[in-house]
């Protein structure tokens, strides 16, 4: 039988020929986390709090997430770090498992919604896991300033800066690019925030909201999402007031199963499942989205085949390390960014996008026989987020 295999987010999840001409699908997880069972009593009260570290990454036996559960991720970053001068972008939640996973409860990674301030500063929203903050509102009767755009590779643009007294704008909505919502798409990303607004007055102006996050959930055996199931990767709404911020984009959701089933909702949230047994009636709705196309429950058949695990990582800013998918650096002037890949072939295009203070560009670059790239691109004064994925790739058949 033909061996086959699929990567996703730089992990390599095997599939293996079996009768009948099915997959069988592994997600290589090693279960060093254990089982996780958070039913009943440990329900009551308050969420539950799980920490993915810094990576993101969990790695169990078998998942069950009892009726009544409310389930939440506690990852570093999504702040910036004055000591470093880089915004601490955390991962998305990717969570491995070796058997089955069951989901009664919610599992929730919204991002939070703006403040409302009245002469001040009002504090954006910050990204969920994965997802990227909003830009902060500015007001008061002598503000002259624009709002703050938010930050990811579709961020909201902040409110234009006032001219006089009354004068003021809303922040705009962040988006989830249709770049980034590719099938093949390299690493998972959560959604980008929206824009601060700006007044000059003595009235409330909000800060945007922060991105909704980002998760992968893959299951060596069965995911089952019951009736009382949700997973939830909403964006933060924008803060209120007379100019009012824009709302962070909704985030991404990915299932990879042999068998996915039940009757739950994955809402506000890009969502790819992907099985070849698909027995359930899973559905979704959006809130709100500015581009509701991209919110539509995608399905494919695990029957494709990779044969090496495509990867992508920043590698320098100019002389500054980076060593990740996602930073942010106070700098300006025209840099070269350096990336390194690997299980990518020569001339395979890797795409990297500049945001923040300034409004997010894509550029493409071509990678060489080293799985290596640069490109040079434009750092306006403040602080620019900066993403690199792998929206596409050449698929390899045994």
């Amino acid at each position: 039988m033909n061996k086959k295999s699929i990567a996703i987010l730089g992990l390599s999840l095997l599939c293996a020929g079996s009768v009948f001409g099915q997959t069988s699908f592994s997600s290589s997880s090693n279960g060093q986390d254990g089982i996780l069972n958070k039913t009943g009593d440990v329900c009551t009260g308050r969420p539950i709090e799980i920490d993915a570290g810094s990576s993101g990454v969990l790695q169990y036996e078998s998942v069950t997430i009892g009726e009544g559960c409310l389930v939440v991720f506690t990852p570093a970053g999504n702040g910036w770090n004055s000591n470093t001068g880089s915004f601490d972008h955390s991962n998305p939640i990717q969570i491995l498992v070796q058997q089955d996973v069951t989901i009664a409860g919610t599992i929730r990674l919204n991002g939070s919604d703006g403040s409302s301030l009245i002469n001040g500063i009002a504090l954006a929203g910050r990204g969920g896991p994965g997802g990227f903050n909003g830009g902060d509102g500015i007001t008061g009767i002598n503000n002259r300033v624009a709002g703050k755009n938010g930050f990811g590779p579709g961020a909201g643009a902040g409110g234009i800066a006032p001219v006089s007294q009354g004068d003021g704008d809303m922040g705009k909505e962040g988006k989830l690019s249709p770049l980034f919502t590719a099938p093949n798409h390299q690493p998972l990303t959560g959604g980008s925030g929206g824009g601060g607004a700006t007044y000059a007055a003595n009235q409330e102006a909000g800060g945007g909201g922060g991105g909704g996050g980002a998760l992968l959930i893959a299951a060596s055996g069965s995911i089952t999402l019951t009736d009382t199931g949700l997973i939830t990767a909403k964006g933060g709404t924008g803060g209120n007031g007379m100019k009012k911020g824009g709302n962070g984009s909704n985030g991404m959701v990915r299932l990879v199963a042999n068998t996915i089933s039940g009757n739950g909702k994955i809402d506000d949230a890009y969502v790819i499942l992907e099985t070849v047994n698909y027995t359930g009636n899973i559905t979704s709705k959006v809130n709100y989205s500015n581009n509701p196309n991209l919110y539509k429950t995608s399905f494919r058949e695990l029957t494709y085949n990779v044969v090496s695990t495509p990867t992508v990582q920043i590698v320098s800013v100019g002389a500054v390390s980076v060593n990740s998918n996602a930073a942010t650096l106070n700098v300006s002037g025209d840099y070269t960014v350096s990336v390194a890949t690997t299980g990518l072939k020569t001339g395979d295009i890797v795409n990297v996008c500049l945001g923040g203070e300034s409004l997010a560009t894509c550029s493409g670059v071509t990678i060489d026989e080293n799985g290596a790239g640069s490109v040079i691109l434009p750092f306006k004064m403040g602080k620019s987020t900066l993403t690199a994925y792998i929206g596409t790739y050449q698929l390899n058949t045994p």
